[in-house]
């Protein structure tokens, strides 16, 4: 079976992520409760929504029955879970729902779909340099890498 990925990107601002824990909670009786990592968190939550017209619709519904014919392989689709981008996660519909349609006002269609979606894999070095930067752009701050590495730093260590 060819890898099914879905066409159409979700509105912006009808987004939900309930983000993949990765730390496990520990209540206590008494104090703070304890923590600890779990080694790779479960899947991400979307809810995503869009609208269209009934041939978005149909296609939406039509890309659900496509994919409940083998509902174990996951699907692709862009999606802004992790970052400011658009990326290509794998997915499925979660509980296995189809896209729900809230409301048709005359020729426009508002679907709503939860999905499961997969974490992507983790850069830690760039979370580090991400963080340490604070508020900075980091792509900028990056630039700025680049340069202390390639020109300053070289030229820092001819004078030596």
């Amino acid at each position: 079976m060819a890898e099914l990925l879905l066409a159409y990107s979700p509105l912006q601002s009808g987004y939900s992520v309930d983000h993949a824990a990765r730390v496990e909670e520990q209540i206590l009786a008494h104090g703070l409760p304890r923590y600890r990592r779990v080694a790779h968190g479960g899947p991400h939550k979307v809810v995503v929504n869009w609208k269209t017209k009934a041939r978005g619709y149909e296609y939406l519904m039509s890309f659900y029955n496509q994919w409940a014919d083998n509902p174990n392989q996951p699907f692709k689709a862009l999606l802004l879970i992790g970052n400011g981008r658009l990326e290509e996660y794998e997915c499925t519909f979660a509980g296995g729902q189809p896209p729900k349609l809230n409301g048709q006002n005359g020729p426009n269609f508002t679907i709503s779909a939860e999905f499961y979606a997969n974490p992507l894999p983790r850069i830690v070095d760039w979370e580090k340099f991400v963080v340490a930067l604070g508020k900075n752009d980091p792509f900028e701050a990056q630039n700025a890498l680049e340069k202390l590495v390639n020109k300053t730093l070289p030229e820092l260590w001819g004078n030596l």
